[in-house]
């Protein structure tokens, strides 16, 4: 079935609801006269509409129509109004529906998603960059983000992190798709509170029953109540904790898988992006562990380690460094400059999380 199909059944339904409407408020002025009969008439009435309302994606028609099934005799008449009333809003088309924002630059993705995502009461938005997207939900409520992951204009893990950044958009489900999933991208994704992860090629019917969970656990309240175009006002920080770090890297990915880890385990982190920045923090207060890349832009960690060595007042903080992958002469220079440890990118975040434990504890 096509999304204009469904659309078709949905507006057709949305025709009927005046009608309900009207025999529910011509029962309501027969309980004058016929209290038990137009009673009995309103609960059969509220009986159809049940099971209707969400199969055509009207959840509000349900929920108010169960509402006066179970409305004891003194509550019927107030339930009642509030269905035909709810009715009314519905088929003017004022009605709250929920929004999906599709990411991705592939037309024929976009209506794979569209299709498969496409259910009465839903509406399936596209972006095919990050700067549309940014610009859709800035003027638009959005209830969940189908996001892929290499994006024109940019990674979709920083328009990710943007959303997390906001507090328009901080809790909002996402739904991360992706070519390649590696155990660092999953890593990044998690960190970024991601709310599902799949490869491609996708499975219609498993991107479709996540989305549905994710929508209903937002209407029943799961998540923050509907979310509002994106603002401007940045998330509240986490409450401090005994054992402080200071992270110094410069990629914005490493650097949330990083922070997110380490204050999931109780540190409190700060994070610096270049090694004068990181030289000024550590003057100011000397933290309980730097963890400290290797590649900075400006003074490189080598330098900062060698500064922060040649200081008496941090001479003994720990440090751990982040260095690459297969070049053995960058962890032998970091020992020979003082490093008390290190870990090689990619790294696995819960080896290092062991190893900042350990380190904290010698010292």
């Amino acid at each position: 079935m096509h999304v204009t199909d469904i659309e078709a059944l949905v507006a057709a339904y949305r025709g009927r609801l005046p009608a309900y409407a009207e025999r529910i408020e011509a029962e309501l002025r027969a309980m004058e006269s016929e209290r038990d009969a137009a009673a009995l008439r309103l609960r059969a009435v509220a009986h159809e509409l049940r099971g209707s309302g969400g199969s055509y994606g009207f959840p509000e028609i349900s929920d108010a129509a169960r509402a006066v099934e179970l409305a004891a005799d003194d509550e019927l008449h107030a339930a009642a109004s509030s269905l035909a009333a709810i009715l009314r809003d519905v088929a003017a088309g004022t009605a709250p529906r929920r929004t999906i924002l599709v990411v991705d630059d592939d037309p024929a993705i976009q209506q794979l998603v569209a299709v498969a995502l496409a259910a009465p009461g839903r509406r399936v938005l596209a972006s095919g960059t990050i700067a549309e997207a940014l610009a859709q939900l800035a003027s638009t409520a959005v209830d969940l983000v189908v996001l892929d992951l290499v994006l024109p204009d940019g990674d979709g893990r920083s328009l990710l992190r943007q959303l997390r950044d906001q507090s328009g958009t901080a809790d909002l489900p996402v739904i991360a798709i992706t070519a390649r999933l590696g155990p660092l991208v999953r890593e990044e994704l998690e960190a970024l509170r991601c709310s599902a992860i799949l490869e491609k090629p996708l499975d219609p019917k498993q991107l479709g029953a996540i989305a549905g969970a994710q929508l209903e656990a937002r209407a029943a309240g799961a998540h923050q109540a509907r979310a509002q175009p994106m603002g401007t006002a940045p998330r509240q920080p986490a409450a401090e904790a005994a054992r402080s770090v200071l992270v110094v890297e410069d990629d914005d990915l490493t650097a949330a898988v990083v922070r997110h880890r380490l204050s999931r385990a109780g540190f409190t982190v700060e994070h610096v992006t270049s090694g004068t920045e990181a030289l000024e923090r550590v003057a100011a207060k000397a933290p309980d562990l730097v963890v400290l890349d290797v590649h900075l832009p400006g003074l490189d960690g080598f330098q900062v380690l060698e500064r922060i060595r040649g200081t008496a007042a941090t001479a003994e903080v720990p440090v751990l460094m982040l260095t690459a992958l297969g070049v053995e002469e960058e962890m032998v220079r970091a020992f020979s400059l003082g490093a008390t440890d290190y870990v090689v990118k990619p790294f696995s975040p819960a080896e290092l999380v062991a190893r900042v434990r350990r380190l904290v504890r010698a010292g």
